[in-house]
């Protein structure tokens, strides 16, 4: 589920229950790499799992309530991201949150820089890795170094998304989101009930 009235940032809601390894930061940094920086998002999945499949069930539902897709490159940038944060915490034994963190620093320092080059990438993210204390193989560097590349060079795509998601989240904020509806449609029902129960008592 989205609310795009939420416009206080990117709140992420995850089923424990049923996600068992991705955290709502790792959503997060996806949603952020398809140009998503608003909304309440709630994830679940119907059996349990890591949770990386559900990202798409998120992005899907995005692009209903925004109107508009978002554009395939970006897409598969930011699933990428989620399967090497997932494979990154399995290899480390990393707390997930910590590894979220790396690649969100990673990402901002690497977009403050307009870096996309994969080299000068890895040098951003070993640093930032070595200062957290996190041991990561040249391999789990490089891989996370492409991987942003990837998210960076996607962004030119974004353009038009990101401006039908800022009027859809100006109209969804002035008319009231999926919540306020809900407990309103909700309220009706229960005068509704207590009209009836009043009527024949």
């Amino acid at each position: 589920m989205v609310d795009l009235s939420y416009n206080q940032g990117i709140d992420v809601v995850v089923d424990t229950s049923k996600i068992t390894v991705v955290t709502p930061k790792m959503y997060a940094n996806a949603l952020e790499s398809c140009g998503i920086n608003n909304g309440y998002v709630v994830v679940s999945s119907p059996v349990s799992a890591s949770g990386e499949a559900a990202l798409a069930g998120v992005l899907d539902s995005y692009e209903i309530a925004v109107g508009t897709p978002i554009p395939e490159q970006a897409k598969k940038a930011a699933t990428e991201e989620l399967y090497t944060e997932t494979q990154i915490v399995n290899e480390t034994g990393q707390d997930p949150n910590k590894i979220a963190d790396l690649f969100s620093n990673a990402k901002n320092q690497v977009q403050s820089q307009n870096l996309q080059d994969p080299t000068k990438i890895k040098v951003i993210v070993v640093n930032i890795a070595n200062n957290m204390n996190i041991n990561l193989t040249d391999q789990q560097a490089q891989q996370i170094a492409n991987t942003i590349s990837d998210s960076q060079k996607a962004q030119s795509s974004l353009t038009d998304f990101k401006n039908q998601l800022q009027n859809a989240t100006n109209q969804a904020t002035k008319s009231g989101g999926i919540i306020d509806q809900i407990m309103n449609y909700l309220h009706s029902i229960y005068n509704y009930l207590t009209n009836l129960v009043q009527q024949y008592s």
